[in-house]
């Protein structure tokens, strides 16, 4: 949901990367002065993680949000058609995610295939924004 699909020895940083439609820049994405950490400046986090939540959810993602450790985002991962090519998935598509930006989102799909793509008309916390739309697309999973 709202989520990287890597392929083989992708990275999400290097996903990150591809992305031109998401609204992180270099201004707001602050990495920890011993590089094992980066946040995002509070202003920015409304923006890019619950631009379509209600106020209050707004402030309680503000106060909850940490800091990601720097090193998964940079490792590169493996997949192989052997395991994560047997493995059934569905994807959960956000139109308005300014995180992972829906354009991102359909290339990911172009290159890595899902058996299904369900479609949310959300930011990208749809758990947050849409939780009966959210629960109306798992539950009608078969």
């Amino acid at each position: 949901m709202a989520a990287y699909l890597p392929s083989n020895g992708d990275s999400l940083a290097a996903l990150a990367e591809r992305d031109e439609a998401n609204a992180f820049t270099e201004q707001n994405f602050i990495v920890s002065a011993d590089y094992t950490t980066a946040s995002v400046l509070a202003d920015d986090v409304v923006t890019i993680f619950c631009n379509d939540c209600r106020e209050p959810l707004q402030q309680r993602t503000l106060e909850k949000i940490l800091p990601e450790p720097l090193g998964p985002l940079g490792t590169p991962v493996t997949v192989t058609a052997e395991k994560f090519g047997t493995v059934r998935k569905v994807y959960i598509e956000t139109l308005q995610d300014n995180a992972v930006s829906n354009q991102l989102q359909k290339l990911m799909l172009a290159i890595t295939p899902v058996d299904k793509v369900l479609t949310l008309d959300t930011g990208h916390s749809p758990f947050l924004s849409d939780p009966a739309g959210l629960v109306a697309h798992l539950t009608n999973l078969e």
